[in-house]
């Protein structure tokens, strides 16, 4: 796997990151990219990742790894597909244009061809403390389509840095938002 294209230290402070939106571009011909959630200020060690988020871009549908990382070893390598809306059935699209919750159901067979030459990408990850949970969001033009919800098995609050690995051109956007 390529290099680390882009990390980010989070602040510490006493209030608590609730999302993290993610904007940037891919390589021509990328197939794939990943950000990791990782639990060390200097982005070196790589020993410890909360979460471990990796979209295969190059493949229809494209596929979604989830892990996490303790002690050097990965420990719960999950793979699932995204179709063009990631949904087959009902998807909870939240419209930051109305702040309200929508219920949208979505037909992958109606969904538009996907085109594996994409050169974007736009996430959000909502980081929830009570539950301990990462989930993980695609922002489109009108709001957000839910990726997948992640149970990190570290308190969130160790996670200390970003991490952004692949075919990422650059990172054109980190937005952090607080409860």
């Amino acid at each position: 796997m390529p290099d680390v294209q882009f990390f980010a230290v989070l602040p510490q402070q006493n209030r608590q990151v609730s999302k993290i939106r993610l904007h940037g571009t891919l390589d021509p011909n990328a197939e794939q990219f990943s950000v990791n959630f990782v639990n060390d200020r200097t982005c070196i060690a790589q020993q410890n990742i909360a979460y471990h988020f990796k979209e295969i871009v190059s493949t229809y549908p494209q596929v979604l790894i989830e892990d996490y990382k303790e002690n050097g070893e990965w420990q719960d390598y999950q793979e699932k597909e995204l179709s063009a809306f990631d949904g087959r059935s009902e998807l909870a699209s939240i419209n930051h244009k109305k702040h309200k919750n929508q219920t949208q159901s979505f037909n992958a067979d109606d969904a538009p061809p996907f085109s594996s030459t994409a050169t974007a990408f736009a996430l959000e990850f909502s980081l929830n403390y009570e539950t301990n949970q990462i989930h993980a969001y695609n922002i489109q033009d009108d709001g957000v389509n839910i990726l997948s919800s992640y149970d990190v098995q570290v308190p969130l609050q160790h996670i200390q840095a970003l991490q952004v690995w692949g075919n990422v051109d650059k990172v054109t956007e980190l937005t952090l938002l607080y409860e």
